[in-house]
């Protein structure tokens, strides 16, 4: 055969071959999001969700109030709430209660940042010392270097350090204060090597962005840029009461008596409840006020109807309207953008372990890229006090659903009952067949079933020395190799040759975090612990320098026997007498010391600390961020105001 004729027969075979390629990605194109199913109404579509959530919400037991709004097609076709907004005598809960959306906050904060970066003609990866020299965190490596991108991304290698921001900071302590104590937050990891969760970071961003906009609050900034052009009217933050005369918090005739005590009241708003003492209760909203100064990073509350706004403002890529554009397209595709990746866990992608796949691979500014059933997908959770936020947007197919849920906080039903309904509600937008049967949810939730085949060794282990930790039995990995009785039951510890119980009392600084004081309980046998704003504990003996307890007062929402208890490690020096505390400022990590003071008038306040030069103290300060006393052993990443197991893929391995 000739070469002419093969070379003939090759280009029609080769032009077949480019038709058929292109016909099938006009055909992916053309049925993205359908699966053979017939496409619903909308209205049907709503109604199959609302009947799910109906069917499930009473039977779960684990939420007391529920707000849900659902997008497709870029428009509204769901906006709802379920339950009640207060354990007792409370109103039924409609489109229009407020709940603390928590860390979903994170992208409110992103946009506005990434939208001054771009009017100012930098980027983020514009070093932040570069315009604004007085930026300072943790060690000059990192003041020097680190961009909004390590900042928004959580890139610093900063850890978490949660329990202080529960505990509250100083009332009155302002975001500029706070923000120069940053250079002495403790840090024993490396900068740039994996993502860790830190709040305090996107506090740090905003507040430069208020130096650079002079001297505007970031929560002015936020309303300006987003809320009042999306008319977000009901959307507001956890503020002082007063502080603002834009907040709507203030007294009300409507208010309960502990909200009239604490002063603080935000009408039509889902009251923040928990188990304590044994019973259901609601919790004084004055809890709300632990995340000031740090509000970029959680502090927006608002309702189904405004947040079906923002989550259509985002599928639009930044426009209010077919004519009206708020922020440039570029701005919302760069939060979008992943800045760190992470490995993504087998058992998120294949079956058994995962009946469809669905897999976290990226952390953005505010969003986590992830893949569902292989669909785009953009992420958030959050988490604030009981409240428990997921928000799911598919920009491919311009949907999205947001959901927050009050409830008991470390509550597994909680969250398998919110995975539920997100899982159920995105396959009906997408038109995919459900991977786990509707009908019988109330018995059998979809976290149930997605579950590792395989056990490490490492775990095998750690079961067979500790056992599991239950409500009887606490296994103790960081500490010691015995069990306990449940937190608060604890017999008490015998020691001939201990420190006397009186020798522990004081008070104990930390240049970060402020003091922590020491005192002895009513019968001179247990310590009990003041920290923060909110911070009570009572501790019982458990070795010779170790105690362990739950938390008193307000912070009693936090008590869960699924979760571990507070513990106290006191240090000596030389002569042995007791020099220090070192506390867990995060649920995993290393714990930092608190150095005991001589006496009342050594009692510093939050140090201010405004050049870098600053650093030149940390050796004879003996802060553990110093470079030359820095444990540099990584720990697992502390997820903070995330409650979603999600995150889980986010550890590291």
């Amino acid at each position: 055969m000739s070469s002419s004729i093969l070379a003939i027969r090759a280009g029609r075979m080769t032009i077949s071959f480019a038709l058929l390629w292109l016909t099938s990605l006009c055909f992916v194109h053309d049925t993205e999001g359908k699966s053979g199913k017939a496409e619903v109404s909308d209205a049907q579509l709503a109604a199959n969700i609302d009947q799910f959530v109906t069917r499930l919400f009473p039977c779960n037991r684990a939420p007391t109030a529920m707000t849900l709004a659902v997008i497709r097609n870029g428009r509204t076709i769901l906006t709802k709430g379920y339950g009640r907004t207060k354990v007792k005598k409370g109103q039924p809960v409609n489109s229009r209660t407020r709940f603390a959306i928590g860390s979903l906050t994170k992208a409110f904060t992103a946009t506005l940042v990434v939208n001054w970066l771009r009017q100012n003609n930098k980027t983020l990866d514009t070093p932040i010392q570069s315009f604004y020299p007085e930026f300072f965190v943790t060690d000059d490596l990192r003041s020097r270097m680190a961009t909004f991108r390590d900042l928004l991304a959580h890139r610093m290698g900063i850890p978490g350090h949660i329990k202080p921001l529960l505990a509250g900071f100083p009332k009155g302590l302002t975001r500029a204060e706070f923000v120069r104590t940053m250079a002495y937050m403790p840090t024993w990891l490396s900068f740039r090597n994996k993502m860790r969760y830190n709040n305090y970071m996107y506090t740090v961003a905003a507040h430069v962005i208020e130096k650079m906009s002079n001297g505007q609050t970031w929560e002015d900034l936020v309303r300006d840029l987003l809320l009042v052009p999306l008319n977000m009217t009901e959307t507001e933050f956890f503020m002082e009461p007063n502080s603002s005369k834009d907040s709507d918090s203030s007294y009300n005739n409507n208010a309960t008596d502990s909200e009239r005590h604490a002063g603080y009241h935000i009408p039509n708003f889902a009251s923040s409840c928990a188990h304590i003492d044994g019973r259901l209760q609601d919790v004084s909203p004055e809890l709300w006020l632990s995340i000031n100064p740090c509000g970029p990073a959680g502090a927006i509350y608002s309702n189904a109807e405004d947040m079906a706004k923002w989550m259509t403002f985002l599928l639009s890529q930044g426009r209010e309207s077919i004519e009206y554009t708020i922020v440039d397209p570029e701005v919302i595709r760069t939060t979008w953008t992943p800045s760190i990746l992470f490995s993504v866990r087998d058992r998120n992608l294949w079956r058994p372990a995962s009946p469809v796949s669905h897999a976290l691979y990226g952390y953005g500014q505010g969003w986590i890229s992830a893949d569902y059933r292989g669909f785009r997908q953009l992420l958030h959770t959050g988490g604030f006090i009981t409240h428990s936020s997921m928000l799911w947007l598919f920009p491919g197919l311009e949907a999205g659903i947001y959901l927050t849920v009050n409830g008991p906080q470390f509550n597994k039903r909680k969250l398998n009952f919110m995975k539920s309904v997100m899982y159920y509600a995105t396959d009906e937008i997408l038109g995919e067949s459900q991977w786990f049967n509707s009908s019988s949810v109330c018995k059998r939730h979809p976290a149930s079933r997605r579950k590792s085949v395989d056990v490490s060794p490492s775990k095998r282990i750690m079961n067979q020395n500790y056992g599991n930790s239950t409500s009887e039995t606490l296994s103790h990995r960081n500490s010691f190799n015995y069990s306990l009785k449940a937190p608060g039951n604890q017999s008490s510890f015998v020691c001939s040759n201990c420190p006397h119980i009186r020798s522990f009392v004081g008070t104990y600084s930390h240049k970060c975090f402020g003091n922590m004081q020491i005192s002895l309980d009513s019968s001179a046998s247990h310590l009990v612990y003041t920290f923060g704003r909110f911070g009570q504990a009572t501790f019982s003996r458990i070795s010779q320098l170790e105690f362990e307890g739950n938390f008193d007062g307000l912070l009693k929402v936090f008590n869960s026997p699924d979760r571990k208890s507070e513990t106290l490690l006191f240090t000596q020096d030389d002569k042995d007498d007791i020099d220090g505390v070192q506390y867990l400022s995060d649920y995993k990590g290393k714990r930092i010391t608190f150095k005991r003071l001589a006496n009342e008038a050594e009692h510093p306040k939050l140090v201010a600390i405004k050049t870098r030069s600053a650093e030149n103290n940390f050796a004879k300060d003996g802060c553990p961020c110093h470079p030359r006393t820095r444990d540099k052993t990584n720990n697992e990443l502390a997820l903070l105001m995330v409650p979603s197991r999600l995150h889980q893929m986010l550890e590291d391995e």
